[in-house]
């Protein structure tokens, strides 16, 4: 060595760029990254879903956190662990990852023309009928640019409720959930949806009026 000594870091591994929070839509991808110097790095990123109690270890030991945005993934805080190899480590900054929802406006599954040779019970049935006993209205997401009620199933994705499911609700899914405190509350939320679905469906064909149509 020349008669020279390196001089080590004592100070171990230094944070020159701490991750940030993200905001993406339902669906997306998205790369939470960290940038540090030292010797030997290794990483080794946290994460917790919203509302948890305690940090899940992720097997990601890379200086980014890459996954697929989901819904339930809205509100999870994230950080990462950085340790040299001199077993010296810092720690991050927490983000927070928001995920906006994605409303799909399309009912095609209501389409009748493609259940045409189909038998309901046997090859097909309501949403209502396959889910509606679960739902209350507190698990419905209304689209604040339409109006139109959703919820998400056990698939992960959203489903947007046609006039079928918001008028079985309105008789049989009252029970008082989240903000509305009463059965008659529950009653007339599901009452707007149900007509904010109807005006959009028939416009010209108010749902109560004192005329009458003959043609529909």
């Amino acid at each position: 060595m020349n008669g020279k000594v390196l001089k080590q870091s004592t100070t171990g591994p230094k944070i020159t760029a701490q991750p940030k929070g993200l905001t993406v839509k339902e669906g997306a991808s998205y790369k939470i990254e960290v940038k540090a110097s030292g010797t030997g790095l290794r990483y080794t990123w946290y994460y917790r879903a919203a509302g948890g109690f305690s940090y899940t270890k992720s097997e990601t030991q890379t200086a980014s956190y890459s996954n697929k945005a989901r819904g339930a993934a809205n509100g999870m805080t994230f950080f990462c662990i950085i340790t040299d190899s001199a077993g010296r480590s810092v720690v991050s900054n927490t983000v927070t990852l928001k995920v906006q929802t994605v409303f799909p406006n399309d009912l095609s599954e209501m389409d009748v023309l493609k259940l045409e040779k189909l038998t309901y019970g046997k090859d097909y049935i309501s949403l209502y009928e396959r889910f509606g006993s679960s739902i209350t209205i507190a698990d419905v997401t209304e689209d604040p640019a339409t109006g139109f009620a959703y919820i998400r199933l056990p698939d992960g994705k959203m489903h947007q409720l046609g006039l079928d499911f918001l008028s079985m609700a309105m008789v049989y899914n009252t029970t008082p959930a989240g903000q509305y405190k009463t059965a008659e509350d529950v009653y007339a939320a599901w009452w707007r949806l149900y007509i904010t679905r109807w005006n959009y469906l028939m416009p010209e064909i108010p749902l109560y009026n004192n005329e009458y149509y003959d043609i529909y």
